[in-house]
């Protein structure tokens, strides 16, 4: 299967990270869109075994989208990237996503469009069409947003299915800590422009959901609100119900989605709330969900 737009159907959907079987098992089974695989333990994005890959690829590949994550990597070092994204890309996965940090050295928010140009070349032919590749870029990088309106149509032009905007610092502070909702919106209408799939991730908090489903991604991505004790811990699925309740999140339900993080599960009354009205006035009920 392939990451779908979700543009012209008026909703967004969600991925879940998950580091092994069971998990993926456990996602599955409530409805996600995509399962993506990951190392928490080797940073923002891990790469998993392949081994994994391939496990959860003889059980769900052709039934639910598959990705995994191949690290992330600085200008300087992105040849380094090629052995592990060729492999991941053959283990049947649909989309190996990788990650370029663009604020560490000079050199990294400088634009030096001849070494964009070579990154993205390398991802490109890593994958040679076993799987398509998705650009992550990191919101809490310093140079993120003097570079992202040139690296994005940059990275589509090399064949780019996906833009994935997350944070790379796993500390607490979620993707809007970080970017307001018009630089949100900003940046999925940007892929949009460039005929891309927009993703929006970073320790998002309940709270998050709808600023950033308002932001009109394809898709927003969850690990540590998923489980007990962070992104280090198990898969909750009291937590999966929860979060599994907001999608497909249509615009809207942000009027009636009100609250903070860490509030009561009273709020599912609202959600429910939300979902009755949409079935009443024929724009979207809980049977659209997947």
């Amino acid at each position: 299967m392939s990451l779908v737009s979700h543009h012209n159907h008026g909703h967004c959907g969600w991925l879940a990270s998950v580091r092994n079987g069971m998990e993926a098992s456990m996602v599955a089974s409530m409805g996600v869109d995509i399962i993506d695989m990951k190392e928490p333990s080797k940073g923002a994005l891990g790469a998993p075994s392949v081994a994994l890959c391939r496990s959860v690829w003889r059980a769900w590949g052709g039934r639910k989208t598959l990705s995994v994550a191949a690290g992330d990597y600085h200008l300087s070092s992105v040849e380094s990237s090629l052995p592990l994204v060729y492999s991941l890309a053959r283990t049947g996965v649909d989309v190996v996503k990788v990650g370029m940090r663009l604020h560490e050295s000079p050199d990294d928010v400088a634009w030096d469009e001849a070494s964009y140009d070579r990154c993205f070349s390398v991802w490109r032919d890593a994958v040679d069409g076993h799987a398509r590749w998705a650009c992550v870029l990191f919101a809490d990088d310093r140079g993120f947003r003097r570079l992202w309106r040139r690296v994005v149509p940059k990275a589509f032009a090399y064949g780019c299915y996906a833009l994935v905007v997350d944070t790379a610092n796993k500390t607490g502070l979620s993707l809007p800590r970080y970017l307001s909702c018009g630089e949100m919106r900003d940046i999925t209408h940007c892929v949009r422009a460039c005929g891309g799939v927009s993703i929006l991730a970073g320790s998002l908090h309940f709270s998050d959901i709808a600023p950033c489903g308002d932001s009109s991604p394809d898709y927003l991505g969850f690990r540590g609100l998923l489980c007990e004790g962070g992104r280090m811990g198990v898969l909750s699925m009291a937590r999966l119900r929860r979060v599994a309740r907001y999608f497909p999140y249509p615009s809207v339900l942000s009027s009636v989605m009100g609250g903070e993080e860490g509030e009561s599960d009273g709020r599912g009354a609202d959600i429910d709330t939300a979902f009755s009205v949409n079935v009443v006035g024929g724009v979207r009920g809980t049977a659209g969900r997947v």
